[in-house]
């Protein structure tokens, strides 16, 4: 417990038998703020899908959901997703119409941060605002049969938040039809 006298108004109540007897009330405006957002928790992040699999051919839209334990600064949270495939391919992302996708549109509660890097397409860079977001982005059919693909969203370790242990990634399988 900290005891400070500056944060409290007193109020003496009553003499008993030469006490003095004091309340107090909390002053909220004038209380420390001493821990990350103001709140007593440090910023939590986790990443979801709305589905497992998705169909290349139908060019079927993923949805990412991010979820944070509290609202994030008003600022926002830099977030860095790594993409990856399972069969080691390069250019994770080719696996979506990067061409088609709008930040404006396809990012809900947050921003696009950088552009994506063309020679690897392996990253996105957010700047999340809200206690939820979201990133829509749709399947591109290639018209070659790789067969089954996992691809793996992996939220990157950041200072201002720490990562939920049970949803640090989030993968669709996208099959070719």
């Amino acid at each position: 417990m900290k005891i400070s006298t500056s944060p409290f108004r007193i109020f003496p109540l009553a003499f008993l038998l030469g006490a003095l007897v004091l309340t107090s009330c909390d002053d909220d405006d004038n209380k420390e703020d001493d821990t990350q957002n103001g709140q007593n928790d440090p910023l939590t992040l986790g990443v979801t899908t709305n589905v497992d699999t998705l169909i290349e051919s139908n060019e079927d839209e993923a949805i990412l959901n991010f979820q944070f334990n509290e609202t994030p600064p008003e600022d926002g949270v830099e977030v860095a997703l790594t993409v990856s495939v399972d069969d080691g391919s390069s250019k994770p992302l080719a696996r979506f119409k990067i061409a088609a996708f709008d930040p404006e549109t396809d990012i809900q509660g947050g921003s696009l941060l950088e552009q994506p890097d063309l020679s690897v397409l392996n990253s996105l860079v957010l700047l999340l605002t809200e206690q939820q977001a979201s990133v829509s982005l749709i399947t591109n059919d290639d018209r070659f049969d790789n067969g089954p693909l996992n691809v793996s969203f992996s939220i990157s370790s950041n200072d201002a938040y720490e990562r939920d242990p049970d949803a640090q990634t989030a993968t669709f399988t996208i099959v070719e039809n």
